[in-house]
């Protein structure tokens, strides 16, 4: 579930650039419908600020490659080991490198 919220974030990120009372760009939002985080990371607007925070942590760097893979169907799979899902959930959530507080610092 965790890789749901960074897809949250990421659309957040989306819907910020619409500012109240315009019609929003048409391609903008079917693009947006998608589950893939590195298509959203792009569409966020957020990819300089992506680009600055992974050359300052490596750390972050890393934990972008673990999360980026997350989809949808990953939530059924039987075959990810503990270790697996222990380094994503670490990936999301580390409070220092992990993907989801840099995100939250800028919704």
């Amino acid at each position: 579930m965790l890789g749901y919220a960074v897809e949250c974030a990421l659309k957040a990120a989306v819907a910020k650039q619409i500012r109240e009372h315009d019609f929003p760009d048409l391609k903008l939002v079917r693009d947006s419908y998608t589950h893939d985080l590195e298509k959203l990371l792009a569409l966020s607007g957020l990819k300089d600020k992506f680009n600055d925070k992974s050359k300052d942590d490596d750390r972050f760097a890393v934990n972008w490659t673990l999360t980026k893979d997350w989809n949808e169907a990953t939530r059924y799979s039987t075959t990810i080991t503990e270790v697996s899902a222990r380094d994503l959930h670490t990936a999301i959530t580390d409070h220092t490198s992990g993907v989801l507080p840099w995100l939250m610092t800028l919704w």
